[in-house]
Parts: C-alpha cells; structure tokens; sequence
C-alpha cells in the first residue's frame, strides 16, 4: 500500500496525541470557545507545544501544533474544520484522549478536515502554499514554505528529524542497558547517541 504524504501527516499527528500530556483547558468566554494546551516529546530531540481550539462542533474545531528539533523551529501543523478535539477522541482513536493506541486501531482523519504544514522560514509576505491532494481530491494538505525550499522538502524534513528523535531515544535506552566489563562505564550517552545517529545517517 502507497502512504500518501497525507497519511505520513495523519501518522504524525497520531504520535503527536499520544506522547502529549494530559491538556489544560481554558474557557474564553468571549468567544465561547474552549482552548486546550498540551505538550509532549517525539524521542529525545523533538519537542512540541499546541492547542486544540473548539466551539461546540466538530465543523468548528481546530488545532495548532509547534514543533522544535533541539530549540530550533521545525514547523508548525495546523488543522481545520472537523479536526477531532479531545471530547470526541474516543470515536477517532477508539479510545479515550491523550492514551497511547497503536497506529493500526486509530480510525483516519475525515478527508474535509484541512491540515496544513507551516515551514519556519515561510512568511506570508513573498511566502509559497502549494496543495497536495490523495487520490479522488480528496484528503486536502497544504505546505506553506519560502522561495528557497519545496514542499516536498519540508515534509520529508520533518518526517526524517522525527525519525531521528525517535532512533536516539532507542540508542540511548539500549547503551543504558549494555552489560559492561566490571568498572567499564559509560559518560555522556546523549553524545555518544548523537554520534551514532549521525553516522547511521550517511
């Protein structure tokens, strides 16, 4: 089976709730809108802060996610209009918010929901949006990035850096759990963690 770019996204945000802490919500009267603010770790190197927005209604409903890979801006995943907030995660998920689930019990996104992908260096001054569709036009997922980069380049950017983060906090729960020669031991297994990551890389 072909995973679109959509799928990768829709994947992603399925790891983004379920290593996202329990969320604070606020209620913001003069919009009745409630807001809830989360945050969580994709492995040891990627961090991320959002929050789900909704009015009542799935079709008034949202969520804005930030991204950093070691303090630096990642990107920034936004979605709209039927995006699944907390009190009905259970439907999407088949489980209760905030549970870890298994990738292949999660139901899919519905395909009027838009999600879209915010590089760092976009601006909406001499900024790009470019649209990408799954098959039958459906499952809508717009990339916003600079002149200098492509869209295609800012997906497989996050999806790498994610990996990455993911790869380290194996390594380093593995060389936590060598069996080492009497008085052999090892400092810094971040370090060593990072070394090893970026020489599987090339």
């Amino acid at each position: 089976m072909i995973v679109t770019s959509r799928q990768r996204v829709e994947n992603l945000l399925v790891d983004l709730y379920s290593f996202a802490e329990k969320p604070q919500k606020n209620y913001q009267p003069d919009t009745d809108t409630y807001v809830y603010d989360f945050n969580g770790k994709l492995g040891s190197l990627v961090d991320y802060q959002g929050h789900f927005w909704e009015q009542g209604s799935l079709q008034n409903s949202g969520v804005s996610i930030d991204i950093q890979y070691r303090d630096e801006k990642l990107a920034c995943v936004q979605t709209e209009h039927g995006f699944i907030q907390p009190g009905s995660m259970p439907f999407w998920t088949d489980t209760y918010a905030f549970d870890c689930t298994p990738s292949h019990l999660v139901k899919p996104i519905a395909d009027v929901t838009e999600i879209k992908i915010i590089s760092p260096k976009w601006t909406e001054k001499d900024g790009v949006c470019d649209l990408i569709y799954s098959k039958f036009a459906v499952g809508k997922l717009s990339v916003a990035h600079a002149t200098d980069e492509t869209a295609g380049e800012v997906m497989n950017q996050l999806f790498d850096i994610v990996e990455r983060s993911k790869n380290h906090a194996a390594l380093v729960c593995k060389l936590r759990k060598l069996t080492l020669p009497q008085g052999v031991k090892l400092k810094n297994l971040n370090a060593i963690a990072n070394y090893m990551v970026d020489n599987l890389e090339k």
